[in-house]
C-alpha cells in the first residue's frame, strides 16, 4: 500500500472523503499555547511587543472566543489621525480579521468573538545612531 500525503481524496462515486491516516493519537493544544499564539499574532498584527499583550480565552457558544488587551502602535494612532478613512475602530476590526484567520490556521480552532481592549499607545523606539 502506498501512502498518499493527501488526507482528501475522491471514491468510486466521484464524492470527496478523508482518509484515515496510518498515525493514530491524540493532538492537544492546551489553554496556554492557545493563549500564546493569539497573544504573539496581536502583537504582530499590530506592530506591538507581545509582553504588552494580554490574552484571556472565553467560550463563544461553543467556539473559543479571546479577549485581548492591548496597546496600538504610535504609527497606527498617527495613521488615525491624519487620514479621514481610518479610525481606531476601523483599525481594531480590520486586525480582528487578520487575527481570526492567522489564529485559526495555526491553531486549527474556530475562533468566535475576539473582544479588544486598547490600553494605551506603545512608542516606537527611536534611532539613536550609532553608540560611540
Amino acid at each position: 500500500m502506498s501512502i498518499d500525503s493527501s488526507r482528501k481524496h475522491e471514491d468510486d462515486n466521484n464524492k470527496v472523503v478523508e482518509r484515515r491516516s496510518e498515525y493514530r493519537g491524540q493532538t492537544i493544544v492546551k489553554a496556554k499555547a492557545l493563549k500564546h499564539v493569539a497573544g504573539q499574532v496581536t502583537a504582530d498584527t499590530l506592530g506591538v511587543n507581545p509582553d504588552n499583550v494580554k490574552v484571556s480565552i472565553h467560550d463563544d457558544e461553543s467556539q473559543l472566543g479571546f479577549s485581548l488587551e492591548t496597546p496600538l502602535s504610535e504609527s497606527d494612532v498617527i495613521r488615525c489621525s491624519v487620514r479621514e478613512d481610518t479610525t481606531v475602530f476601523s483599525l481594531c476590526e480590520s486586525a480582528r480579521q487578520t487575527i481570526t484567520k492567522r489564529t485559526e490556521h495555526i491553531t486549527g480552532h474556530h475562533i468566535g468573538d475576539i473582544n479588544m481592549i486598547i490600553a494605551g499607545v506603545e512608542k516606537e523606539p527611536k534611532d539613536e545612531g550609532r553608540v560611540r
